[in-house]
């Protein structure tokens, strides 16, 4: 591969922007990175910007690129991952993903999002390994490639944690119900809080750095206590003495430092009898370690608050309902319509919608719920400055682990610009059927018209090839313009230039005149005859002939006057021609039929002289 590889063999750490800049691209099938798509530029840059794993998979290959966020998650993959294709880059999870990847090439979807995908994964020498993410592939319109889509952008969060957090969590309670109900399973104590003396089992005297003799003789509550984190301990201070002062249950969870530093979680749960006077106020209880459930939890907070972090940064509305069908999530992207994320949830997304389109969208959506089938639909919206733009939503349903229905989870994608794009190509390939049967019809013209007036095979093949030459270089003047038109200047110019020879052949010049394509068309196969006579016959058939050919526009009281003249000088004599042929039909009738103009085609001895007079509006 034509990427530096040096980190594989222990030179050092590569970072992944540095691929970027070191690799040899033009030894690629993307090409030296001058000539990539805009579009796959701005794609990799929005995607290293990003502080969250994020991807590209470009082309037909879907060559892989990644940010440094990505990294992590591909193991020993990196860095020689980079820019390779992904069906050799996660080669163990193409059978799963590739078609995907196709599906959003070919335009059939246009984004996929799924949560928790359990896959396996081999990123390490260590062999497979079981990989939960949550993900979401989202097309990259492109309109220089086929069918509009250039490649595929992921964004990704990794769950494994999670997923084995929320397992551990699961376990870790069933203990703690064991432990409860076995009744000191964990730890036991037993406060008389008259005399200050904690009784405790070894295991809980151990949890709080008290000697096990010490824990069964009876110890000091301020012993235990000052175990307690120093974050936590006025917290639970206040709450043991608010139940000794009341009597009733006791129920705290809170963090205790170990003697060599370990710090643990616990939840400590008793019941104190009130305070009478001539009785002694015992307080006994249990307490449980909990620290793997506490970070469960906080490895739960934290998936959830980069799930937020990366659903805010896809380029989409992403959103999800519960079994009802109301809105409970939403990403900040609704904040482009004028809504925050809070003001979506339930139905407050129907704000948006244009009400005319509100009824068939909730049709479609209903029935897609009703059968819990993918939801797929186009809509109108209102963004926050009041414009009208086109959604395309998509969504599925889902279920947990026992098959129960929970809601569904959707992505809404503005294709505002794929709708107006189709429809400019529509009046486009109109627009082109309609020149190239005119184009068919003046090349018909064209060769009846030579074979009629020519004899001899290898003239009839020399004139209606320059013929056709000339109505090409017509073509390219006018396509260089969109086919909007072109200039008069440019017309001569493309016109005289294979006659040219030393550069001095011609002596031309004008007002600045824009013509529409047809009339371009007609002034350029004109010339093409006059040039082709004064070569043979005319000026350029000596080697000091000169054509002087000028322009100019007058004003008329009906509007403006196109003057136009060729003049021939330094040729042979001149005579007027016995029959008029093809060309000469075409100076005077093509441009009088396309311009209104008047033409006059002169021959004088000292050489050719053709004027026209055209109105131009």
């Amino acid at each position: 591969m034509p990427i530096d590889r040096r980190a594989a063999d222990g030179e050092g750490a590569v970072r992944v922007a540095d691929l970027l800049d070191t690799t040899d691209w033009a030894a690629t099938s993307l090409g030296p990175r001058d000539a990539w798509p805009a579009a796959l530029s701005l794609a990799i840059a929005l995607m290293m910007q990003s502080g969250f794993p994020m991807s590209v998979r470009w082309g037909r290959n879907f060559v892989f690129f990644y940010n440094e966020a990505y990294a992590p998650i591909l193991g020993d993959k990196h860095p020689a991952a980079f820019g390779r294709p992904m069906a050799e880059v996660w080669s163990e999870l193409w059978s799963q993903v590739g078609p995907m990847h196709e599906d959003l090439l070919a335009g059939r979807q246009s984004s996929i999002y799924l949560e928790d995908q359990k896959f396996t994964v081999a990123r390490s020498d260590g062999g497979p390994d079981t990989a939960y993410f949550t993900f979401c592939y989202s097309r990259i319109p492109d309109p220089t490639a086929p069918g509009g889509t250039g490649g595929v952008f992921c964004a990704a969060v990794e769950n494994t944690r999670r997923i084995r957090a929320e397992a551990a969590r699961k376990s870790s309670e069933e203990r703690l119900q064991l432990a409860l109900e076995a009744s000191g399973a964990i730890g036991v104590w037993d406060w008389d809080v008259t005399a200050d003396e904690v009784v405790a089992d070894a295991r809980f005297a151990t949890l709080f750095n008290v000697g096990a003799d010490d824990a069964r003789a009876g110890t000091p509550i301020d012993v235990y206590v000052s175990a307690i984190h120093p974050d936590d301990r006025d917290r639970v201070a206040i709450e043991i003495s608010r139940v000794v002062q009341t009597g009733g249950e006791y129920n705290a969870e809170y963090r205790v430092v170990s003697a060599n530093g370990t710090i643990r979680w616990v939840l400590a749960r008793g019941r104190c009898t009130p305070p009478r006077p001539g009785e002694r106020q015992r307080f006994p209880g249990v307490v449980v370690d909990i620290t793997e459930r506490q970070r469960a939890a906080d490895a739960l907070r934290e998936t959830e608050a980069r799930f937020r972090a990366v659903a805010d940064s896809v380029p989409a509305l992403m959103w999800m309902s519960d079994a009802a069908g109301q809105v409970v999530f939403a990403n900040r992207w609704y904040e482009t319509f004028g809504l925050s994320p809070e003001e979506v949830l339930g139905v407050g997304w129907r704000r948006i919608l244009v009400p005319e389109d509100l009824p068939g969208f909730d049709e479609a959506f209903r029935a897609a719920f009703e059968a819990r089938a993918p939801f797929r639909s186009d809509v109108r919206v209102r963004n926050a400055a009041g414009q009208v733009r086109w959604l395309h939503c998509e969504g599925i349903a889902r279920f947990d682990g026992a098959g129960r229905f929970l809601g569904y989870t959707g992505c809404n994608v503005d294709v505002t610009e794929s709708k107006a794009a189709a429809e400019h190509l529509h009046l486009l390939v109109g627009e082109l059927n309609h020149r190239v049967k005119n184009s068919l019809a003046t090349v018909q013209s064209i060769a009846l018209q030579t074979l009629r007036d020519v004899q001899e095979p290898g003239e009839v093949r020399e004139r209606f090839l320059s013929r056709l030459h000339a109505l090409g270089r017509a073509h390219d003047v006018i396509t260089a313009e969109r086919w909007d038109g072109a200039w008069l200047a440019r017309v001569v110019e493309r016109a005289i230039e294979p006659f040219q020879g030393d550069g001095r052949r011609f002596d031309a010049s004008g007002a600045p005149v824009r013509l529409q394509p047809p009339v371009a068309l007609s002034f350029s196969l004109a010339l093409q005859e006059l040039c082709t006579n004064a070569a043979k016959y005319g000026a350029l058939s000596r080697p000091d002939g000169v054509v002087r050919i000028r322009w100019w526009l007058d004003r008329t009281p009906t509007g403006r006057l196109l003057r136009f003249s060729w003049a021939e000088e330094g040729g042979p004599p001149v005579s007027p021609p016995t029959r008029r042929g093809f060309g000469t039909r075409l100076i005077e009738k093509g441009l009088a039929f396309e311009l209104d103009a008047t033409v006059i085609l002169d021959f004088p001895p000292s050489g050719v002289r053709c004027t026209i007079e055209a109105p131009i509006g």
